[in-house]
């Protein structure tokens, strides 16, 4: 197992070449257009000479727009016109209202070629309702060299569900760390030393509300607000997994692994904790930091929970810090210095074994958080393939809509960094991040820089146990599909601090038990029933 998870660190945390197997059942579609990709016959010598028939890819994205993303797109069509020869009409939506357009488009089967979607997003429930296709085919295959050489079958199988591949999953590293970026310019004006406890961070905040007359301390985005912040550290090997149906549910286990001792989620009255052995069975210890997150509110903007551009509020110069993950950087340091010259940024982990370093801090399954998926109601599957495997064929492409124009938006760094030129940034965890393809910021601080070694370090992480589990929302469905809101919008509410922590579990048992009524008990069940069954059946 160790000399398994070694390779695979390797294959991707390193950048080297994946190991990779050929395998048959290819599609007839080569990457340079030289066959019709859409499965008509085509003399070989004349679709060599002539390119496919033009063909317009309908993508759908979140975010908004980067600034000069017409200039990449015309660039790429120019160095395609001949071999791919396809458009991208690409729909910028907020994510809030992305994930909404996604499910509505899908379920009306209306004709789109790519969407990004992600396990935190529709992935769980539109998989099981048939709404993407299977893409093993197109992987570790001669025809899609890029793909075969971007992504290992150790990857593509840890991003399986139910055993088919239905997604291009996109990662970097396997854990970046989360956290806050604070404004070193302001640390340093105020006289006050690299920040390394939230006692510390706290502090900075509260500089800020006495020194800075139009700037909040903290800028969130509205869908998660505080995330991560001041959440419970547990020490590794820790009996506990989070597994994701209509809402987080903490699931406790034996010491071994062995038996699935019960599972709670935010709400739940004390007989569900009483389940649960010592510490598990005192709410705080799983829920506690909501209630802290009622006294940071303070930290944050009046309207908090409206805010879908927490980064535009930071580069604006009216935030001190913004909530973010420390892949951040490349992008919202360009934006900082565009807003606010004089800005410097510096990273704040919020996990303590994150910010010292230490080995085998992060737990991870090799799943990928972004991903982007091809509806079974696209016409053209084989050119949007074709299309991404071009992306991952060389490093010329991919830095293309990663990074934008050459000597444009950026210019090279020796062999693996870039300096940003304007304000261009793409997202790349939409659709180009991958291990073998990583450039580093030349302007990253030597501090963050440090992250970035250490999450390329094999020994940051170790497999998660019971990392293959992957719960079948099929048997509950309708039940998810019923609570999955009712349980987003109190999240929201309780992650931006909006409830007062003296009535704060009073008002959580309200709203769980609308989530009951709901079908809250038969989700529960289900999570429990199907991971004693995968650990009964050996599951790892």
């Amino acid at each position: 197992m160790r000399n398994k998870l070694i390779s695979v660190i390797l294959v991707f945390m390193l950048a080297l070449i994946g190991c990779t197997n050929s395998g048959g059942g290819a599609p007839a579609a080569t990457n340079n257009g030289g066959e019709n990709a859409e499965g008509g016959d085509t003399d070989a010598n004349e679709s060599e000479n002539q390119p496919p028939e033009p063909v317009t890819l309908k993508v759908m994205l979140f975010g908004d727009k980067p600034s000069d993303m017409d200039a990449v797109l015309e660039e790429f069509y120019k160095r395609t016109k001949d071999t791919l020869n396809v458009k991208l009409n690409i729909e910028w939506s907020p994510l809030p209202d992305h994930r909404d357009k996604v499910k509505l488009k899908m379920t009306a089967g209306e004709d789109v070629d790519l969407v990004f979607d992600a396990p935190w997003a529709n992935l769980r429930t539109l998989v099981p309702q048939g709404a993407y296709i299977p893409l093993d085919e197109y992987f570790n295959n001669d025809a899609y060299p890029g793909l075969k050489k971007a992504f290992s079958s150790e990857f593509l199988e840890s991003n399986k569900i139910n055993g088919k591949l239905y997604t291009v999953p996109f990662t970097q590293y396997f854990g970046t760390p989360d956290g806050v970026f604070i404004r070193k310019d302001l640390r340093e004006k105020y006289g006050m030393d690299p920040i390394d406890s939230y006692e510390e961070l706290e502090a900075y905040f509260q500089k800020v509300m006495e020194q800075e007359e139009n700037m909040v301390p903290l800028a969130v985005e509205g869908r998660r607000g505080f995330y991560h912040l001041l959440e419970p550290e547990f020490e590794k090997g820790t009996p506990r997994m989070i597994v994701g149906a209509a809402g987080h549910f903490n699931v406790i286990l034996s010491d071994d692994y062995k038996k699935v001792l019960g599972a709670v989620i935010l709400g739940d009255s004390q007989d569900q904790f009483d389940k649960l052995p010592p510490p598990f069975n005192n709410p705080d210890t799983l829920y506690g930091h909501f209630l802290k997150y009622s006294d940071w509110n303070n930290y944050l903007e009046k309207d908090s929970i409206s805010q879908k551009d927490k980064i535009g509020l930071f580069a604006s110069g009216k935030a001190a810090a913004v909530e973010n993950d420390i892949s951040g950087f490349n992008s919202i340091g360009p934006k900082l210095k565009a807003g606010v010259p004089e800005g410097e940024l510096e990273f704040f982990a919020y996990q303590k074994c994150y910010r010292e370093l230490t080995a085998g801090c992060v737990s991870t399954d090799f799943v990928a958080a972004n991903s982007v998926a091809i509806p079974t109601t696209s016409k053209h599957p084989d050119r949007v393939m074709q299309f991404i495997d071009w992306i991952f064929q060389s490093q010329e492409n991919h830095d293309l809509f990663e990074l934008g124009i050459e000597g444009k938006h950026w210019e090279a760094v020796g062999d693996n960094q870039f300096k940003p030129l304007g304000s261009h940034v793409f997202p790349g965890y939409e659709l180009t991040w991958n291990s073998n393809y990583i450039r580093i910021n030349s302007e990253v601080d030597p501090e963050a820089m440090k992250y970035y070694e250490y999450m390329a370090r094999e020994d940051t992480y170790f497999k998660r146990p019971l990392a293959g589990f992957k719960i079948d929302l099929g048997p509950i469905k309708s039940e998810v599909a019923k609570v999955q809101p009712k349980y987003n919008e109190f999240f929201q509410i309780a992650s931006n601090g909006l409830i007062g922590k003296e009535k704060f579990y009073q008002e959580a048992q309200k709203a769980n038990d609308e989530w009951e009524s709901l079908g809250l008990n038969k989700i529960r069940e289900e999570v429990i029933r199907q991971l004693q069954a995968y650990i009964d059946a050996g599951g790892e």
